[in-house]
């Protein structure tokens, strides 16, 4: 299983969104790479998204 992790260093617009919590967009990347990624080292990924159509500022 990949595990899709949202920008941990907070740059970009996820970590200041009000949607992060139930974001859509999220929800479908994460299934597509769990169908489509295969790991070769680890199972983690790490996903920063700039822009976004869905982007609520906090």
């Amino acid at each position: 299983m990949v595990h899709v992790h949202l920008n941990e260093r907070n740059n970009g617009a996820c970590p200041l969104c009000q949607r992060r919590l139930d974001c859509g967009i999220i929800s479908e990347i994460t299934k597509a790479c769990e169908k489509k990624a295969k790991p070769l080292n680890d199972e983690e990924m790490e996903v920063v998204i700039y822009r976004c159509p869905m982007f609520k500022e906090e």
